[in-house]
């Protein structure tokens, strides 16, 4: 709004929800989804234009309720068997599918599956986590820096642990603002943008 004197209305919510709205044709402009795999169903079923591209890709992180000195221990402490575990639906949400990769690379997943508390999408996850209902959650860097959550309360997840949660933006036929949903899907592309989305909490180089 600042850099180009538009106005911009923003819908929130979680990418299935928003793809099904796109699909029943609500006249939203540019759709920027939380993976890779809707906006490439948009383009498959005609209700795009041009390509698309990753504006970011998600950081995983574990979130504990148990304030330890550094994250590392933290990572190294968690006493799995006598807590209550959240993640998003891993077949459905892709930081849910990121932490489900990261509990079978760590080889706890097949004994934490049954009793973890699943989320709809990782804005649920984390919410159970600010109410402290949840004593470890997998949660989004971007939120934990959104909410100033202390760094003896996370542990960010190595990279090389789960598969890049690819976040894309596309174009979309049913918007009435061609012009203008151009200029901000070139816009996201701006060095100086990608380095403010890198700051908070994504990677625009993955």
């Amino acid at each position: 709004k600042k850099n180009n004197k538009v106005k911009v209305n923003i819908s929130i919510g979680s990418t299935a929800h928003i793809y099904h709205q796109i699909i029943n044709g609500a006249p939203y402009d540019i759709f920027l989804s939380a993976d890779q795999k809707h906006p490439m169903l948009l383009k498959r079923k005609n209700l795009s234009i041009g390509g698309n591209f990753t504006y970011a890709c998600g950081k995983l992180v574990m979130w504990s309720k148990k304030i330890l000195e550094n994250s590392l221990e933290l990572s190294n402490m968690i006493d799995y068997k006598n807590s209550i575990v959240s993640i998003a639906n891993p077949n459905t949400a892709p930081y849910g599918q990121a932490a489900k990769e990261y509990l079978i690379n760590i080889k706890l997943y097949n004994y934490l599956e049954k009793k973890l508390v699943k989320g709809a999408n990782v804005a649920q996850v984390f919410h159970f986590a600010k109410t402290k209902n949840v004593d470890i959650a997998f949660v989004a860097l971007s939120q934990v820096k959104q909410n100033n959550i202390s760094k003896n309360n996370y542990y960010i997840i190595p990279k090389k642990l789960y598969k890049p949660i690819k976040q894309d933006a596309i174009i979309l036929k049913n918007g009435k603002n061609m012009y203008h949903s151009k200029k901000f899907y070139d816009f996201l592309k701006n060095d100086r943008i990608r380095d403010f989305i890198n700051d908070n909490g994504y990677d625009t180089y993955c």
